[in-house]
């Protein structure tokens, strides 16, 4: 994770914030890996502070995807288990992940190719949790980002490219949806 501000410093410079990411303090993937971090030391009062903070990036998704995060997410914190806030937490940033690339699919240009790098940085909080389980389907998603990554630099002008990047991105969310699911390792 330590390449992660870098690599966050990287794509806000490709992607600039609009609509709800503008009504945020920080950029999310900066406000996750805090979240994440007072999880893990058990300071779950700032990690629910940080998440009040999310609420225009929450409302999004609930509006997107008709799902809670925030209650959710304010549930496990309340239950001071770390394994299951951070759980939650990368609930969030796996919609968040979902949120980019199906705006990147929309998007054209420099925005199309900044949200899938976005996108990418959310994974790559996803990472740990599926190399957890097995490597294989962290390094095909990885492929996949790449291939998403061209297909968008190419311009998605023909309708089988943009076939193409939802069924690479259909598959990207699958494997990362593993990350969440039970079955990855406890950390103690």
């Amino acid at each position: 994770m330590r390449r992660l501000p870098v690599l966050i410093a990287a794509a806000l410079l490709a992607f600039p914030g609009q609509g709800w990411c503008a009504a945020l303090p920080a950029p999310p993937q900066q406000m996750f890996e805090a979240m994440l971090l007072y999880a893990e030391q058990g300071d779950f009062a700032k990690a629910g502070r940080i998440l009040e903070k999310l609420a225009p990036l929450l409302d999004e998704i609930r509006a997107a995807y008709g799902t809670d995060l925030a209650g959710e997410t304010r549930e496990a914190l309340k239950k001071g288990d770390a394994w299951e806030a951070q759980t939650a937490i990368l609930k969030v940033v796996y919609y968040h992940m979902k949120l980019e690339l199906s705006a990147a699919l929309k998007a054209e240009g420099p925005s199309a190719i900044g949200r899938v790098r976005m996108a990418y940085l959310d994974y790559l909080f996803l990472v740990p949790r599926l190399k957890d389980r097995d490597k294989k389907p962290a390094a095909e998603a990885e492929l996949r980002f790449k291939a998403v990554h061209k297909l968008v630099i190419s311009g998605l002008a023909a309708s089988e490219m943009k076939e193409e990047a939802r069924a690479q991105v259909r598959e990207i969310e699958r494997i990362c949806l593993q990350a969440l699911e039970a079955g990855g390792k406890r950390r103690v």
